[in-house]
Formats: structure tokens, C-alpha cells, sequence
């Protein structure tokens, strides 16, 4: 497994691993100081490992893993995690992506996704102390971008009850589900819905229209946000492979410079998953 699964339930959920399915990541500070120690020990244990003799695919997945990881240790000191929401992304749009995650199959898998539920209040409330954190550093999302985030929350904060996006497993039941459990479990996940769920949206929807909105950067360029050049640097060299300026690589355009090639950031094979798991 990747590091990313090895420390996000959400994710190894998506694999297909069951074994974490009553849990939702962990996104405090002290999560992000203890991931960034793993990823120094695996990158450790990866770049003493020969390749003399591998195949050339699994040569080529330990370059890249060890690159992903150089990477990632690297950016870890811009902490992307102290701006985790825009307009596409952050947990008031990741978390109802849970349905379609979780496996509803079983009495047990209705049990775990309702203690999920019970999760998602300190979610948010981690989300808002990491995003104050943020306020103080000066790294700020967009402001216009942050507005949107705020309708996007209210909307969601809205959908009570029956339409909420995170009551749908218990609209149908699988036969699998023996009927005498149903209504138990879909008054266990309305309630849920109804006294935590719905509050912790508004909470983070008022947060981020008054407080946090407001003090969005006007300059959406990544170049305005403390070290922006490096990061600007950093992003172009991980993206794109190359390590010119920023400015030579805006010039791809004009004709003048070679567009690089992009390659995967990332590759799963069996070598990977026997390191990951050693």
C-alpha cells in the first residue's frame, strides 16, 4: 500500500481495504509532523535498495516512488494542509464522496459508516483550527474562490433529512440487510444527519463567509503568498519535471521552449505494494 493509504482510511477504503471503514482521517498537526517522519524513514528504506536487476518497470516505479516522496517531504514546508478548501475540494465536498466509497452490504458496513458519521464534526473542527492557523501565516486561498466555498457549504447545510447526500445508503436497503435492522439504521443515520452533520456544516459555512472569506488573498497569483516564488518554483518543477524559472516556462507558448514531457507522479505495482507493507 501507498503511504497515502497507509494513514488515510478514506483512501484505503477506496482500495478496497474494509479494515479502516468505521474511521475518517486524522487531519490535526500532529497527524501532518508524524507523516512527514514516515516519509523520511521510507524514503530512507527505498533509496538503499539496488535496482541492479530489477525489470525495467519496477526500476522505473522506484525511481518514481523515491521522487514522489522527495517531493512530498520537500512541500511539506509550504503546509498546503493550512489552506485544505476551495471551490472543487476540501471536506464539505469530499465527505459526502463517502457513499460512493463505503461498501453497503452488510449490517456491519451500515454500522461502520455511521460511526464515520459521528467523525465529521471534528473533521471541520480540525479543518477550522488548521485553517486559522493559516490566517496568522498569511496563507490564504483566493478570496473569490473562499466565497464560493461558503455557498457550496450552505447548500449542502440545507439538504436535511431525506435529502441530505449523506442519508442516501438508507433510502434503499440491499436484500443482504435483513428488514427487521432497517429502521434502526436509517433512524441511526438521520439522526446522526439531523443533530451533528447539519451543525457542523453551518458552523464551517458561517466561519467561512465571516471570518474566514473575508481575509482571502486579492491577488489569486501563488506568487503573492509567503516564499510564493518558491512555491511557484517547486510547483512548475513537480508538475512539468523541469527546474528552469517560472518565467522560461510561461514561455512554452511563444515557440521558443520545448514543452517537457509530463510523467506520472505516481505508480502501484507489485514491488511497491511488498515495500510499502514490509
Amino acid at each position: 500500500m501507498g503511504i497515502r493509504t497507509a494513514f488515510r482510511p478514506r483512501v484505503r477504503n477506496g482500495a478496497g481495504d474494509k479494515r479502516y471503514n468505521d474511521r475518517l482521517s486524522d487531519h490535526s498537526p500532529e497527524f501532518y509532523k508524524s507523516d512527514l517522519e514516515q516519509k523520511r524513514q521510507f524514503l530512507s528504506r527505498f533509496e538503499a535498495i539496488d535496482p541492479t536487476g530489477f525489470l525495467r518497470q519496477d526500476a522505473l516505479s522506484l525511481a518514481l516512488m523515491i521522487r514522489d516522496l522527495r517531493q512530498e517531504i520537500e512541500g511539506a514546508r509550504f503546509k498546503s494542509w493550512e489552506m485544505p478548501v476551495n471551490q472543487m475540494g476540501g471536506p464539505h465536498l469530499n465527505l459526502p464522496d463517502l457513499v460512493s466509497l463505503t461498501p453497503f452490504n452488510t449490517v456491519t458496513d451500515y454500522e461502520n459508516y455511521i460511526t464515520r458519521l459521528h467523525q465529521i464534526p471534528r473533521v471541520f473542527d480540525q479543518a477550522t483550527a488548521n485553517m486559522r492557523q493559516g490566517m496568522k501565516e498569511g496563507l490564504m486561498p483566493p478570496k473569490y474562490l473562499l466565497e464560493k466555498v461558503a455557498v457550496e457549504t450552505e447548500d449542502l447545510a440545507a439538504q436535511t433529512g431525506d435529502t441530505s447526500p449523506f442519508a442516501k445508503p438508507v433510502k434503499e436497503f440491499p436484500a443482504s440487510v435483513p428488514p427487521a435492522e432497517r429502521e434502526r439504521l436509517r433512524e441511526a443515520v438521520l439522526s446522526v444527519v439531523r443533530e451533528q452533520i447539519v451543525p457542523a456544516y453551518q458552523r464551517f459555512a458561517a466561519f467561512t463567509r465571516n471570518e474566514y472569506a473575508p481575509k482571502g488573498r486579492t491577488d489569486p497569483g501563488v506568487w503573492s503568498l509567503p516564499d510564493g516564488a518558491a512555491r511557484y518554483r517547486f510547483a512548475i518543477r513537480r508538475i512539468t519535471t523541469r527546474t528552469g524559472l517560472p518565467t522560461r516556462s510561461m514561455n512554452w507558448d511563444s515557440g521558443r521552449l520545448p514543452k517537457p514531457k509530463l510523467r506520472c507522479s505516481w505508480s502501484r505495482t507489485n514491488l511497491a505494494s511488498k515495500i510499502w507493507q514490509a
